[in-house]
Order: C-alpha cells, then structure tokens, then sequence
C-alpha cells in the first residue's frame, strides 16, 4: 500500500497498517519454523483390533470372525467373550461351565449336541487342561457336526461296551474320592437301558451317584435325552421328582425352514438350583466360532481311556419263540419281549407279557411289571414297538419283517 496515501488519510489507518503487518511477519516466521522441524504424523497412531464383535442377534446371517492376533492374550480375549456374551444376554449359560449334573433336552435337530460341545468347550477354555470324554452309539454320518479334536469319543456305531466302561469309569473315580475336573458327556442317554449290560438299577445307581457325589468331586456329567418322560430320560421310572430336580436341564427348541428342521433360538434354562431363565440363542455362537476365536483349544491332546476293557456282566440265554433274526443290537429280554409282541400279532398288555412267563424275563429276575414297563419304554424308544391304546403295545410293523 502506497505510504503517502495511507498518511492522507489519518492516524487510523496508520495503526491499522502496522497491524497488518507485524501479522504477516509472525505468519512468515511461523511457517519457516515447521519447515525446518521434523514432520509430524499426520494421522493418529493405529488401535490394535483385540475383537470382532459378532452382530446382533436376528440381524444378517453370521460370518465367523478372523482368528485373533497372537499379540492379543488368551486371558485378554477371555475378558472380552464375556463382555460379548453379556451384551446378547448368554452370560447365563457362561455360568453353567460349573455346574453338575446337566441334562440337554429336546426334538431331534434342536441342536442338543451343539450346545453340549460348546459348554464343554467354555469348560476347557476355563482351564486348558480340563478333560472331555464323549460317550455316544451313535454312527457319524457326513451331515454331522464333528466333536473336537480335544474330545475323547468312545462308542461310536453302538459300541454299548466302550460306553459302560467309561461311565464305569466315572464311578470308579466317584468311588475313589478323586477330584480332578473332568468332564463326560453321555450322549443319546434315552437309549441306555437294556444295552451293554445296564440294566434299569444300574442306570439309576448312576443316577443317584451322580446327584450325591458328581459336584463334590468336580465330575462335570452332561446328559443328552430327547425329552422328558420316563422312555426319553434312560428308561427309568419314578425318578422325575426326587432326581431330575437336582439336575440342570437345557430345553433346545426346533424350528422348520423351508420344511426343514433346524435349532430355534429359543432355549430354557432350569432346575438344579439355577433360575429359570430363556434366552434368545445367538445363531454364530457355535463350537466353530470359539475353537476360531481361541485356536490355543484345537491344540488339547484328548485323555486316554480310563477303562477300555469293561467287564460287561452275563448275558441271559433265550429261547426264541420265533425263528426270525433278532434284532441287532438288543439284549435278549429285549428281544424276547418283541418277539413276543410279534408272535401275538395284536397289541398286548404288560400283564398279558408277565402271564406269559417268557423264559427270558424269568431267568433274568425281569419279568415284574415295573421291569417290563421299562423294557416296552425301551423298545418304545428304539423304534420296535409302538404304544398303541392306553396300556397296550404292539410290535412295530406286527405280520411283517422290521425294516
């Protein structure tokens, strides 16, 4: 600006002058000065990602998060499963990781054996160490949810005496007053009277072991039953309101998509002491996504067995009354109660079948009415026998061949 014109036109104008001035001076030595010191970052130092939080329940279908970076501690991610486990409203089932005994029930396909393995899973993560044993007849089929790596599966495709030795075993270490945390999961448990020499007081012995002696001794025992009568919980009568009630039981419910049936998200936690509680099943918490999210479980080498030659007892000698071939895999009361059943061709009462005196039954101590309700229970459960009015059976499929 032209000097002479700034002093035409007063005082004001030159104070205004010298304070523009001495402005662009401190603005040129300003940028002199970061030029010659170090550049500094431009952008925030990058936050270490320690979790993939999984979606909201209901929302879009589930993607199983990356694996964790080594960086991030098992106890850090440990933390961090139950903060995500608090926000979907699963922290009750966190609890369950000690508590014994438990029972899964529900339709087939309602996801009982899932939700098993992940408790069991939830236990090892606890303690690295701790111990999973699988008892279960039955056969894997391509479909089927493998167990992990860090299981020991025993009797798999109806190996009834691989079965009992490791619930012998169970007791054997009851028996001894042992205390080391292990943990057994009896698969198919509807199914275990009858089969591999336990009959209906062995099973409710173990019942009642496991009601006495199971939390004391940190035996961790998880029952899988597809539902809640006498048939459905091992064939054992009288039982409903002086045991199971000591019992945790998880109810798994199913629902049809597209006439398929898959888990529902419903699930009920109840008895053994635990308030009843539903909760809202998360469709991404599956063994899958823990043994992803802590790959340090993967690497658990599975227990040896604990009693891999049981003793399986006598087995009653039968006369047929039928020349057809027994059915595979059923003890001969068993099949002598079916054959039975066929033979008359009509439904039959379990007075008819005591009146009988079926050779079978009587050798074996087996032919009272209690006996003989839990032998048509079991048949009942393994597809043989069907009931048909109140208090009658009748052989599936009677004048024909079972298929």
């Amino acid at each position: 600006m032209n000097p002479s014109l700034i002093l035409s036109l007063g005082l004001p104008a030159i104070l205004c002058w010298s304070l523009l001035d001495d402005f662009e001076k401190a603005r040129i030595r300003r940028g002199l000065a970061e030029q010659n010191s170090p550049t500094a970052p431009t952008n925030p130092p990058a936050v270490e990602r320690v979790w993939e939080s999984p979606p909201v329940p209901d929302s879009t279908p589930a993607s199983i998060p990356a694996s964790q970076p080594p960086a991030v501690s098992l106890e850090h991610r440990k933390h961090r499963l139950i903060e995500v486990l608090d926000a979907h409203g699963m922290r009750p089932f966190w609890e369950l990781r000690n508590a014994t005994p438990i029972r899964f029930c529900g339709w087939q396909r309602s996801g009982k054996s899932t939700k098993a393995q992940t408790l069991a899973l939830l236990r090892q993560l606890d303690n690295l160490g701790h111990p999973v044993a699988v008892a279960t007849p039955h056969k894997p089929t391509p479909g089927d949810r493998p167990w992990p790596s860090s299981f020991l599966v025993q009797g798999e495709g109806n190996q009834w005496g691989e079965i009992k030795g490791a619930i012998d075993g169970l007791l054997s270490r009851l028996d001894r007053g042992e205390t080391a945390p292990h943990s057994l999961i009896l698969d198919e448990f509807s199914g275990y009277v009858g089969q591999g020499g336990m009959d209906a007081e062995y099973v409710q012995g173990l019942m009642m072991s496991l009601v006495r002696e199971s939390a004391k001794h940190s035996a961790m025992v998880v029952l899988i039953a597809h539902g809640d009568t006498a048939a459905m919980n091992g064939g054992i009568k009288g039982l409903s309101a002086a045991v199971w009630g000591n019992f945790v039981t998880v109810t798994c419910s199913r629902i049809l998509v597209d006439g398929k049936a898959q888990p529902g998200p419903e699930v009920q936690i109840s008895g053994g002491g635990f308030p009843e509680t539903c909760l809202n099943w998360p469709r991404w918490f599956t063994p899958e996504w823990l043994l992803t999210q802590f790959p340090e479980l993967a690497t658990i080498a599975p227990q040896t067995p604990v009693n891999s030659t049981p003793s399986l007892g006598q087995t009653p000698t039968l006369s047929t009354p039928s020349n057809e071939p027994q059915a595979p895999g059923l003890e001969a009361h068993l099949q002598a109660v079916l054959d039975y059943l066929k033979k008359q061709g009509k439904p039959c009462t379990i007075r008819q079948i005591q009146q009988a005196k079926i050779k079978a039954l009587v050798d074996s101590n087996c032919n009272t009415s209690e006996r003989i309700q839990l032998i048509l229970d079991s048949l009942t459960y393994s597809g043989h026998v069907t009931p048909t009015a109140p208090g009658t059976y009748s052989a599936l499929g009677v004048g024909s061949e079972l298929e």
